[in-house]
């Protein structure tokens, strides 16, 4: 069995899905997204389900989160229900099936390191260039490189406060790629005097670069930046993709 199917083991044993919302302190709709596959399944989710589980289900969960491995046969199995764009039925994802009688299993998952955009320049710069994170976001790796490439470079913050609006708002994730610094008009993560912020950059020429909110009532804090004069800012990765709550 795959890490999803003993997910779907465990939340069965626990009774209806509303008694293992209860159980697990999942939200029953959140629950329903995630066994549906509208959901990422991350590794907080895994825990709790885990904390709830009873039996085998309990001990393989248990082993995932310890050792990354779900089954003896496997070195890795994926750890998250991607979103898919056509998403099946509870009871289809419960029988581990199509809807249609077909098997199915999880495609590939890749994990992105998520940091906090609120820390301070020094341990938060070296935490993002050195992938230490304080979580790791599931996604389906085909549809990463199929969009971005080389998948190697990317990293997940958490946008706070409102200059970046309406582009991003507060707690939006973003997505950015470390290998991607080129001088090319677009949203970076960057440093600025000792602190980590995410903001639209313009490039004027390859030594001027210019540093603007997208929300106009910051307008006052736009800056030009000469590079060959100033090294108080440093481009930490282009930003290529948001998440956001609607």
């Amino acid at each position: 069995m795959t890490l999803v199917e003993w997910v779907r083991a465990a939340v069965r044993d626990m009774g209806t899905q509303k008694e293992a919302a209860q159980k697990t302190g999942i939200a029953y709709a959140t629950l329903q997204r995630v066994l549906a596959g509208e959901s990422a399944l991350t590794l907080d989710r895994i825990s709790k389900i885990a904390a709830a589980a009873t039996g085998e289900p309990k001990a393989v969960l248990d082993r995932y989160l310890t050792t990354g491995i779900a089954r003896d046969q496997d070195e890795h199995t994926p750890a998250a229900v991607p979103p898919s764009s056509g998403a099946m039925s509870v009871e289809a994802m419960d029988h581990g099936d199509d809807g249609r009688g077909h098997g199915v299993s999880p495609p590939p998952v890749r994990f992105v390191p998520l940091h906090d955009v609120t820390v301070s320049a020094g341990g938060g710069v070296n935490a993002v260039e050195a992938a230490e994170a304080v979580e790791n976001l599931g996604f389906p790796e085909a549809w990463l490189r199929n969009k971005f490439g080389d998948v190697s470079g990317l990293r997940i913050v958490k946008v706070k406060g409102d200059s970046m609006t309406p582009t991003l708002n507060d707690d939006d994730l973003v997505m950015f790629d470390i290998n991607r610094r080129q001088p090319v008009d677009g949203i970076f993560v960057l440093r600025v005097n000792d602190q980590l912020m995410v903001k639209r950059v313009h490039f004027p020429s390859t030594r001027r670069l210019l540093i603007t909110s997208d929300n106009r009532d910051y307008e006052r804090f736009d800056r030009m930046v000469d590079l060959e004069r100033e090294d108080a800012v440093d481009l930490i990765g282009r930003v290529v993709w948001a998440g956001k709550s609607l």
